[in-house]
């Protein structure tokens, strides 16, 4: 399923021109509502089992889908997260998020392992994210940092696995890293009070994230850079 968010460039031409060869591909067309949004159209459009997302510009390991539906099928988790490799300047690094484990509650995990950021790298059961409104903030950045700190800390199941699923090309010229504004600031901050409304009262590990991001948006405001 590709979701086109009123994309500028020729992809919706591309994605049309592939439906002639594959029919199982959909392609959903709407106004611009940033990734949030995107992401929302295709959660509440599937109608597969599991969601898995994909952003512009990265791609995901061969067979990745085929080789992990057994997997899910069997272990019956809410999220399956796993590794990805990064690719930044013509150079390759696996990021390892997390430590293989044993199923355990998403509290748990979330207590145990160091945070992923990216929406990326897990499977996620779709009527797990509709039972627990699991849905991203739309027309803001940083949207998807306390959508991943949500979906780890309310499922009931999540499993760990030392598997690169996802290819994350880095664009170290991108608007995010290069433009720095008081819009983007504002959503940072939005990204907080969402973390921190979310739980009441919050772990403190929530509390010391909200303070290294605070001092991290302070740094690109003030220095221009990230």
């Amino acid at each position: 399923m590709f979701v086109n968010d009123a994309s500028p460039d020729k992809s919706r031409e591309i994605i049309e021109n592939a439906q002639m060869y594959y029919r199982n591909i959909i392609l959903i067309n709407q106004e611009n509502r940033k990734a949030g949004g995107a992401r929302n159209t295709g959660i509440r459009a599937a109608s597969g089992k599991y969601i898995l997302f994909v952003d512009p510009d990265d791609t995901l390991e061969p067979n990745v889908v085929n080789h992990f539906i057994p997997i899910l099928e069997n272990e019956e988790v809410d999220v399956l997260m796993c590794d990805n490799n990064v690719h930044l300047q013509g150079r390759i690094y696996t990021d390892r998020y997390n430590n293989p484990e044993n199923i355990i509650s998403g509290m748990e995990h979330f207590l145990r392992n160091r945070v992923t950021w990216s929406p990326c790298i897990s499977f996620y059961k779709r009527n797990y994210l509709l039972n627990k409104n699991l849905f991203f903030a739309e027309n803001v950045s940083f949207e998807d940092v306390d959508w991943v700190i949500k979906t780890q800390i309310l499922a009931n199941t999540i499993k760990c696995l030392p598997v690169v699923i996802y290819n994350y090309y880095q664009n170290p010229t991108s608007q995010t890293r290069t433009n720095p504004s008081y819009k983007k600031v504002h959503d940072w901050f939005l990204m907080e009070k969402r973390i921190l409304d979310f739980t009441s009262p919050p772990p403190i590990k929530l509390l010391i994230i909200s303070v290294l991001y605070a001092l991290k948006i302070m740094h690109i405001l003030f220095l221009n850079e990230e």
